[in-house]
C-alpha cells in the first residue's frame, strides 16, 4: 500500500477578511519547515463576530423573546464562547487559505498551531502555526542507479512435495491415538490452567479448557513449553512473569504460578493423495501427476512474482540512497509511530511477551524511524517519476489488480470491486484512490527498473 503523504488542502470557507490589512510573517527553518504569524485587525475581527451574533439571533430561542427579536447584548451575553471558538476558527481558516494561495505552500500536514487570541471586540487577533511542506525534488535519472539482481528460486518436485503436505494439513482429521503417547507439534489438544498469585487464586487468568495445536502459534511460548510431553491427565506446574501493560490489571508486572492439566489429545490424520481428494480441491486436475504440474505452475507464478517483489524492493533501496532530500520531521514521526504500533502488535500476535518488547523499545523506535524515512522519501520519489513521465491508472491496470487479488484471496472480483468502491472513514483518501496510488507506484518502480543499470 502506497505511504505517500497526500497535499492537503484547508477547508474552504466564506470569505470575510480584508486580506489587505492582514499582517503575516513567514519564516522558514528548513526546505520543508515554516512557521507563520499573522495579526488581524481589530475591524476584521469584529466584522465576524457581528456575523456570528446575527446568525445566532435568527435560530436562537432565548426565554422571554420571539425567534430572532433578542437584543444583541442579550444574545452576545449566551452565545459569547461559541462565538469566539467559531470565528477564531474561521480567522485561521481564511488567514491560512489566503497565505497558501499568495505563496503558492505546499501542504502535506494540516496546519500546527501554536498560539492563536481568543478574538474580542475592538482587539487584533494573532496566532502562530507550523506548517509542514512538500520538499524541492531533484530531477530523477533512473539510468543512473545500478541494481543487484537477485537469484530466482527454482521450483524443484520437493516444493510440489511440500506443497502437497500443506494441502493435506489443510484438510487434516483429528483422532485420538491408538496408544497413549506424549504430546508432540501438531496435535490438537485440549488444557486447562489455574492461576495463583502468593498462593491465591486468579480466576481472570485461568480457564477450564482451551484447545489449541501444537507448533502452529497458537498457544503461549511458555505454555507451548510446559505441555510438550505431556500425556492426557498429567499435571504440571510452571510460573510466568506478566509485563506492566498486560490487559489483566491484577496480573500487571506480577509473576504468577500456573498448574496445567491436559485434558484431551488428538493426532492429524491427513487425507490419502487420490482422485477423490484431488477432485475435492482442484476440479480442473485430472489426477495426481495433472495435480503436480497444476500446483508447479502456481509455485513457479509466486516465485516469478516474489522475485518481481524483490527486484522493485532493490531499485527502490538504490533511489533513496541516490538521491537524499529533507523530509518533514512531524511527517516522519507520526509514520514511525505507525509503524511501530504495527510493529509491536506484531510481535505480540508472534508471542514475544510485553517485557521482551519493552526492552526492544528503544531499538525498536530507532528501526522505526529509520524505516519511515526511507518510506517517505521513497514515495515522494515515485511520486516524482509517474509526473515526469505521464505514467497513468487505466482501467485495465485496476481490473489486473481486481483478479489477482481475487486469486490470491479466493473473493469474487465482484466483491474486491465493490469493496475498493467504498469509502474507508479511517483514511484521507478512498480505497479505490490508494489503490491507484499503488499501482501508480509500481508502475514508477517499474520504469526505474526498465531505465537501471542490473548487475
Amino acid at each position: 500500500m502506497s505511504l505517500r503523504p497526500l497535499q492537503t488542502s484547508l477547508p474552504l470557507t466564506p470569505n470575510l477578511l480584508d486580506l489587505r490589512a492582514m499582517k503575516e510573517n513567514i519564516e522558514k527553518s528548513s526546505s520543508v519547515s515554516a512557521k507563520i504569524s499573522v495579526e488581524l485587525p481589530p475591524e476584521t475581527v469584529e466584522k465576524h463576530l457581528n456575523e456570528f451574533y446575527r446568525e445566532a439571533a435568527k435560530h436562537a430561542k432565548i426565554d422571554g423573546f420571539r425567534p430572532g427579536k433578542a437584543p444583541v447584548q442579550v444574545v452576545k451575553k449566551i452565545y459569547q464562547e461559541q462565538a469566539s471558538s467559531s470565528v477564531s476558527q474561521q480567522l485561521i481558516s481564511d488567514s491560512l487559505n489566503e497565505l497558501v494561495r499568495k505563496h503558492k505552500l505546499k501542504l502535506i500536514l494540516p496546519p500546527n498551531l501554536i498560539a492563536a487570541d481568543s478574538p474580542q471586540e475592538g482587539q487584533a487577533f494573532k496566532f502562530e502555526a507550523e506548517l509542514d511542506l512538500k520538499p524541492e525534488m531533484p530531477e530523477i535519472d533512473c539510468s543512473t542507479i545500478e541494481v543487484e539482481t537477485p537469484t530466482k528460486q527454482e521450483v524443484t518436485e520437493k516444493d510440489v512435495d511440500k506443497q502437497i503436505e500443506l494441502i493435506r494439513e489443510q484438510f487434516a482429521n483429528f483422532e485420538s491415538p491408538i496408544e497413549t503417547r506424549a504430546v508432540k507439534e501438531g496435535d490438537k489438544i485440549q488444557f486447562s490452567y489455574q492461576a495463583r498469585l502468593e498462593n491465591e487464586a486468579v480466576p481472570e487468568a485461568s480457564s477450564a479448557g482451551e484447545e489449541y495445536r501444537v507448533g502452529k502459534g497458537e498457544i503461549l511460548p511458555d505454555f507451548e513449553k510446559v505441555l510438550l510431553g505431556m500425556k492426557v491427565g498429567e499435571k504440571r506446574t510452571t510460573q510466568i512473569q506478566f509485563g506492566e501493560t498486560h490487559p489483566i490489571a491484577t496480573v500487571r508486572g506480577k509473576k504468577l504460578d500456573f498448574e496445567i492439566e491436559l485434558k484431551d489429545l488428538k493426532e492429524a490424520k491427513l487425507p490419502d493423495l487420490n482422485d477423490e481428494f484431488i477432485a475435492k480441491i482442484e476440479p480442473k486436475a485430472k489426477g495426481v501427476s495433472d495435480f503436480r504440474e497444476i500446483l508447479k505452475d502456481e509455485l513457479i507464478a509466486r516465485a516469478e512474482t516474489e522475485h518481481l517483489a524483490e527486484l522493485r524492493d532493490r531499485v527502490g533501496e538504490s533511489l533513496v540512497d541516490k538521491y537524499p532530500f529533507e523530509i518533514s520531521p512531524r511527517y516522519r514521526q507520526m509514520m514511525a509511530e505507525r509503524i511501530l504500533r504495527d510493529h509491536i502488535q506484531n510481535l505480540m500476535q508472534r508471542g514475544f511477551s510485553e517485557e521482551q518488547i519493552r526492552e526492544d523499545s528503544p531499538k525498536l523506535l530507532e528501526e522505526a524511524s529509520k524505516a519511515a524515512e526511507r518510506q517517505i522519501r521513497l514515495s515522494y520519489i515515485l511520486e516524482k517519476i509517474y509526473q515526469d513521465q505521464n505514467l497513468e491508472v487505466t482501467e485495465k491496470d485496476l481490473e489486473d489488480r481486481f483478479e489477482r487479488l481475487s486469486q490470491s484471496s479466493g473473493i469474487s472480483v465482484a466483491e474486491i470491486r465493490s469493496y475498493y468502491s467504498q469509502k474507508d472513514e479511517k483514511e484521507g483518501v478512498s480505497r479505490l484512490d490508494r489503490l491507484k496510488m499503488d499501482v501508480l507506484d509500481q508502475k514508477s518502480l517499474d520504469y526505474a527498473l526498465s531505465k537501471a543499470r542490473m548487475k
